[in-house]
């Protein structure tokens, strides 16, 4: 829980609230794909995604924890493997390499475990000479998030954003080594950091609140791209993810002049008629059957067929800071 007087202060109702801001910040990257930290990056970027009518995907990135002391961390690492040490940290830790490789391999494992999770068999995004939008909810140290832009730097992007409703000095001065742009929704402030002081509501997110989420973005946009697909003729319309559009289809006819078979007087006996038919300008012959020597011909018809508990100090006010 946040303390009252510091979520007076707080410049956004949540995360989905701070998402809403930080995709005013984005509006010149629309249809950029956009990329989630779990766990509390994944509220941020759907609602980001649903403003910029994009993609959203994860890269798991978790800080390494200090042995005995969890709440901290010496550095981090991504799927790709690739431990980030803090070393001014790790020196003053004095861990053997045994102590440092067990929690490594140990936050490893976990990774490997959450992208089965939240991605299941859904191959990952390509980003290759595309702008890729990084967001988590908060930057502390800015480590987590300093693992998943060398991770996402092996893909080849052309530029990666990174997007948080706040952050540290701390991690600002690591995103400006990183040479990244930076696009934040609060002011620092001089003083220790808390992740948490940035909302007036904060809750902790589970494993099984992620994957739901998740789960509802990626059943939307399913349905929104089966709906739209075209079953017969259908006019062209944009998928907004998040959002079903309903294109009623539109069933066309050619002009087709058709004929009624004609009326002859009665003849004497049963008789069959072998005359064509004018369907348009092709000719059909068939024959007809005869009812009280009245030919009738039925015309045939055609159709078509979207981690860590802490605080910022008070007096914090929304801006857009690029870095």
């Amino acid at each position: 829980m946040i303390p009252p007087e510091m979520a007076e202060t707080a410049p956004f109702e949540d995360r989905a609230d701070a998402g809403r801001y930080l995709a005013q910040q984005l509006l010149r990257y629309s249809g950029s794909p956009i990329l989630a930290i779990p766990n509390g990056g994944v509220p941020l970027a759907i609602a980001i995604a649903l403003s910029l009518h994009s993609d959203i995907d994860v890269v798991i990135s978790r800080k390494l924890p200090i042995p005995l002391r969890p709440e901290g961390g010496f550095g981090a690492v991504a799927d790709d493997g690739q431990p980030i040490f803090n070393e001014p940290i790790l020196q003053a830790l004095n861990m053997t390499d045994y102590d440092i490789n067990y929690v490594v391999n140990k936050v490893r494992s976990d990774i490997l475990q959450r992208t089965k999770l939240y991605k299941g068999n859904k191959p990952p995004t390509l980003l290759a000479g595309k702008t890729v939008i990084l967001v988590d909810d908060g930057l502390a140290t800015g480590y987590t998030m300093l693992a998943a832009i060398r991770s996402l730097a092996k893909r080849n992007p052309k530029e990666i954003i990174v997007a948080a409703p706040s952050a540290s000095r701390e991690a600002i001065a690591l995103m400006r080594q990183e040479r990244v742009k930076l696009v934040l929704g609060a002011q620092p402030k001089p003083g220790k950091y808390y992740v948490a002081a940035a909302y007036k509501h904060w809750t902790t997110l589970t494993d099984a609140d992620v994957q739901r989420r998740l789960t509802d973005w990626y059943n939307r946009l399913s349905s929104a791209r089966t709906v739209a697909a075209p079953q017969e003729t259908t006019t062209t319309s944009t998928i907004i993810p998040g959002q079903t559009i309903i294109t009623p289809p539109v069933r066309s006819f050619t002009n087709t002049q058709v004929q009624p078979a004609p009326i002859e007087k009665p003849a004497e006996g049963p008789t069959v008629s072998n005359k064509p038919i004018i369907l348009g300008a092709s000719a059909v012959s068939q024959p007809t059957r005869s009812f009280k020597n009245t030919k009738v011909m039925p015309a045939p018809i055609e159709e078509e067929k979207k981690e860590e508990e802490q605080k910022l100090p008070p007096n914090v006010k929304k801006y857009k800071y690029i870095g």
